[in-house]
């Protein structure tokens, strides 16, 4: 579950709170106004109640146990007036919607915070992605473009959310990326690779390939 409170302190342990149980919640409502009322950002209020900070709080392993779930608790943001057009339409605060019924009319209604909070790279993953794609980095927690150098080809691993480069001719002098750079392909007869290993070009004299990827 999640939920928001105030940032911990040191009377936490007082209060049962721990790194692996515990729970900070909003603090009991009052009815009534405060003697003094700050100006408000979100504009002038005639009866409000002193402004308290809250926080948003996660177990610090979810990012390892389930990186997508951290993601979405780092990146969920709600504005006052969000919670109170929440507040407007569910029954308790005069109207007609049930808690799981505003809660989908609210993302219905607000696509952009769903958007942030949960993206195409999270919910759509692309299946077999390619240089130039987006896609979902469990390492960095993050949304990442693909991207490789001319002379690069790309290694990637979603389950285990690995990104990298690596340069054809490391593993075989005589091969370069292929036009996608998904792949490496083999210079052809009497070819070998340029000097920064993206092209295929001719022998120089004195150097030969007599077959394909075997420049000598």
């Amino acid at each position: 579950a999640v939920f928001y409170g105030y940032l911990p302190s040191e009377f936490a342990s007082k209060l049962g709170i721990s790194q692996t149980m515990g729970r900070i919640s909003f603090p009991d409502y009052k009815v009534g106004c405060a003697s003094v009322v700050a100006q408000s950002p979100y504009g002038p209020r005639t009866c409000d109640i002193p402004p308290t900070v809250i926080y948003k709080i996660r177990r610090q392993d979810l990012a390892a146990k389930a990186p997508e779930a951290a993601y979405v608790v780092d990146n969920l943001q709600i504005s006052p007036e969000q919670v109170e057009l929440m507040l407007k339409m569910h029954e308790g605060g005069g109207g007609n919607l049930t808690t799981e019924q505003t809660a989908c009319e609210f993302l219905k209604q607000q696509p952009d915070v769903v958007l942030k909070a949960v993206p195409d790279c999270i919910t759509n993953p692309i299946q077999n992605p390619k240089i130039g794609d987006v896609v979902w980095n469990a390492a960095e927690l993050s949304c990442q473009q693909l991207f490789c150098p001319k002379n690069q080809v790309l290694i990637y691993d979603s389950a285990a959310g690995l990104i990298r480069c690596r340069e054809c001719k490391q593993e075989n002098a005589g091969t370069v990326p292929a036009p996608d750079q998904m792949s490496c392909m083999p210079c052809p007869a009497g070819s070998e690779p340029d000097s920064d290993g993206a092209k295929c070009q001719a022998c120089p004299p004195g150097r030969y390939a007599p077959e394909a990827a075997t420049p000598q």
